[in-house]
């Protein structure tokens, strides 16, 4: 996983930037992609090129597209973010000054790709792996798991996109979630959690209310990065919510070993 941030001068904050470079007043864009995925530490690239386009609704391009490949290593670090940037000088700050706040070109859309490069053996490398992973689910179950198994306190039910439910206990919900706490009001009886996959409300619920990972039979990436998205919703931040993400993690990467 990543994200991609155009700022000023990396996303350094301008009064950091004025205190170490008080004489430059040059706006300066830069595109930069950050590592944002559960690993503590990425592995280093062997390359990431930048493309950036503008474009109209139909995908054609109006200027040509501009193209930067970072050299390899790992990403550049200050004290506020780590990521690959494009340069600070050179056709690509020019490019993004010409673009940024042009009222011509605000009906058109910006369309920024990256293609990361890593070597085989790096990327799989147990090394980079966040080592934090969640309890598998114990033989003798607790009340806690009662909460998932015993269908007669079963009063509520989560929805998928696709109409699918899966049963549960409100109560145990509105305790063990600040989301739900703030989302369920008394007379409800379902919710719809804007998810597609059921696995990923099964692999969710089972975390919040046993801190076990429950795996899915089989698990794409479509599938992980749902269960990602939905877990960074409902689980508190916190080593608990780490924990569970190291082990979704862990299966995306048992899985692709399988596979290479």
């Amino acid at each position: 996983m990543k994200h991609i941030q155009i700022a000023q001068f990396g996303g350094i904050p301008a009064f950091i930037r004025n205190i170490v470079e008080p004489d430059n007043r040059d706006t300066v864009y830069q595109v930069t992609l950050h590592p944002a995925g559960q690993r503590e530490k990425h592995p280093p690239v062997q390359s990431v090129e930048f493309k950036i386009r503008v474009i109209d609704a139909q995908d054609r391009d109006i200027l040509s597209p501009i193209r930067y490949i970072h050299p390899p290593g790992f990403p550049s670090r200050n004290v506020f973010n780590a990521g690959y940037s494009t340069p600070e000088r050179g056709p690509i700050r020019d490019f993004l000054n010409g673009i940024i706040g042009n009222k011509m070109l605000e009906h058109l859309e910006f369309d920024v790709q990256t293609t990361i490069i890593f070597n085989v053996k790096s990327f799989l490398s147990m090394e980079y792996l966040n080592q934090l992973v969640g309890k598998p689910m114990p033989i003798d179950l607790n009340f806690r798991f009662k909460l998932l198994t015993n269908q007669s306190t079963h009063d509520f039910l989560l929805k998928t996109t696709t109409q699918l439910s899966f049963p549960c206990n409100k109560e145990a919900l509105y305790v063990a979630s600040p989301f739900f706490r703030k989302n369920l009001t008394p007379e409800m009886t379902c919710f719809q959690l804007g998810v597609e996959f059921l696995e990923s409300i099964e692999v969710a619920i089972t975390w919040l209310l046993t801190e076990t990972y429950h795996p899915p039979f089989k698990i794409t990436p479509e599938l992980a990065n749902e269960i990602v998205k939905l877990i960074e919703r409902i689980v508190p931040r916190g080593p608990n919510q780490r924990h569970i993400l190291g082990s979704i993690e862990r299966h995306c990467f048992d899985e692709l070993i399988q596979v290479l």
